[in-house]
């Protein structure tokens, strides 16, 4: 293992530590106290979806039923419906920027790229931040990170809840919700403040 290898090892092995904390010490928490304080309906969820700068209007029901199963405790399911979407977003994001976001092999074959692709263009890192863009690729794609989406597409999560799926969860909340337009209600606002 080479020295900037290692440093990535450590660096990813102290982000697992702190995606634990988060879950424990704050997420959680805030999830309890929402669901002790509000009544979270798929249709408040759906409004808040619909009037979010992120969500594409064609997928604001899948946004919503993943946000959805969350607040209903199923947060594999929510996994599960949540990490296309991020890869959806991802790559919407590039094509609107001119940035191919497929690839053609030599017999003239199309395919999407993957998001481990899609994290990898240059222009991603303006589009999200870098910090997002990091964070994406621990959670998501880095096989010494969490590597989350590799273990739920080829089934090897038997858990739920887990830190994983509970984060993953939390972290699309908070990008619908932080890029959410205009919608009223003590949800939204407990939310801004809780995110």
């Amino acid at each position: 293992m080479t020295k900037d290898d290692q440093l990535k090892h450590e660096m990813y092995q102290q982000y697992h530590i702190h995606v634990e904390l988060a879950v424990d010490g704050r997420i959680l928490p805030a999830f309890w106290q929402i669901l002790e304080e509000h009544r979270v309906s798929m249709r408040l969820i759906y409004d808040i979806c619909r009037n979010s700068s992120i969500v594409p209007a064609d997928r604001a029901d899948i946004w919503a039923q993943g946000l959805y199963y969350g607040f209903d405790r199923d947060f594999l399911v929510s996994s599960h419906l949540l990490i296309p979407q991020i890869e959806h977003l991802a790559r919407i994001l590039l094509q609107q920027e001119k940035i191919p976001t497929t690839t053609i092999d030599e017999y003239g074959v199309e395919s999407e790229k993957s998001i481990n692709s899609l994290l990898e263009e240059p222009k991603i890192y303006e589009l999200l931040g870098r910090d997002l863009t990091e964070e994406l690729k621990f959670l998501l794609t880095e096989p010494m990170g969490l590597n989350y989406r590799n273990k739920i597409c080829h089934g090897l999560v038997s858990e739920s809840p887990n830190s994983a799926d509970i984060y993953i969860w939390w972290l699309c909340l908070k990008l619908v919700v932080n890029n959410c337009v205009f919608i009223g209600g003590h949800l939204l606002d407990f939310a801004y403040s809780s995110l």
